[in-house]
């Protein structure tokens, strides 16, 4: 039996892929979800579970699930994580599974709703070749490519640093269209135009459509790009690089999040069309959590210092 973990957008999609192809499998969510094959009791599943498939949104619901489920670990088990985590959570399930006996696969995905409701991901692996092999029948009922990059947490500096190159992309996107209208441009016009340019890239195709008609039904929430920005950011930070278009990525994203966070990413836009945060409604208002080190975290949250 399989047990997927995480019902979001894509894990309940990769679900009903993996049902769709007659496998056998449990699902299981932090909130219960009306569906036929989902568990309360995650310990049991877990237990019974030959593979585990993570569809969680962050490291930290990441590290509270696994925590739970550790103890049903054995050699008999894999654990492959698709959720999109930070490189020091991949290796901390890394080393958890090997110190339980299970294996463990690096493999998170790039494509959004549509992609997994087609089973058109892609997965990008780390971890023993054998162990992909072994489980690529499974993976390939989600996915219309896996690409192997070697061993953990390579998958994951990939996710993340392409996820970088997609927001950012996205954001040179919607200023070079409003740029644009304001000096009377169809943007249908500047569409077909920059088909024929060496600017143009596939999310353009991807978000120009609905970008037109202000729909901004997510495809991939502003939540969860914002996330993976400022696991970029931390990337930056360790590798020694000054990511100066990193930065301000992540501030448009947080800007748009504290508008709408279930919002697609490309709902930056907006701020083009306001030139302040005041809303004609009170909204609900939440945001990615904020990571600080070194010994004076505990005083700058707190206020005390700059």
């Amino acid at each position: 039996m399989t047990l997927l973990l995480g019902l979001g957008i894509i894990g309940s999609r990769s679900a009903d892929q993996l049902i769709a192809a007659g496998y056998s499998i449990e699902t299981w969510n932090r909130t219960k979800k009306d569906r036929p094959e989902s568990t309360t009791d995650l310990a049991e599943a877990a237990s019974r579970a030959e593979i585990i498939l993570c569809y969680l949104r962050d490291d930290q619901a990441v590290r509270e699930v696994f925590s739970q489920i550790r103890d049903q670990l054995n050699e008999g088990k894999t654990f492959i994580n698709h959720a999109t985590i930070d490189p020091e959570t991949t290796m901390w399930l890394d080393q958890h599974c090997r110190a339980t006996g299970a294996k463990f696969l690096d493999a998170p995905f790039t494509g959004s709703r549509d992609a997994a409701a087609s089973g058109n991901l892609v997965y990008y692996v780390a971890g023993d070749r054998d162990l992909l092999e072994e489980h690529r029948s499974l993976l390939d009922v989600t996915s219309r490519e896996i690409i192997y990059l070697g061993q953990p947490p390579a998958a994951t500096v990939v996710k993340i640093t392409t996820n970088l190159a997609t927001a950012s992309a996205v954001q040179a996107l919607t200023e070079a269209l409003e740029i644009s209208r304001r000096y009377g441009v169809d943007p249908r016009a500047w569409h077909e135009a920059a088909k024929l340019n060496g600017c143009y890239a596939p999310v353009m195709g991807m978000k120009i459509p609905s970008l037109l008609e202000n729909d901004f039904t997510p495809h991939f929430s502003t939540e969860n790009m914002a996330k993976d920005t400022n696991y970029a950011i931390q990337l930056a930070n360790s590798t020694g690089i000054t990511a100066d278009l990193n930065h301000l990525t992540w501030a448009r994203l947080f800007e748009a999040e504290m508008r709408d966070a279930s919002e697609d990413f490309s709902a930056t836009v907006r701020q083009h069309q306001s030139t302040d945060l005041e809303l004609e409604e009170d909204v609900e208002i939440s945001c990615s959590r904020i990571r600080v080190r070194g010994p004076d975290a505990e005083r700058y949250l707190n206020g005390q210092v700059t």
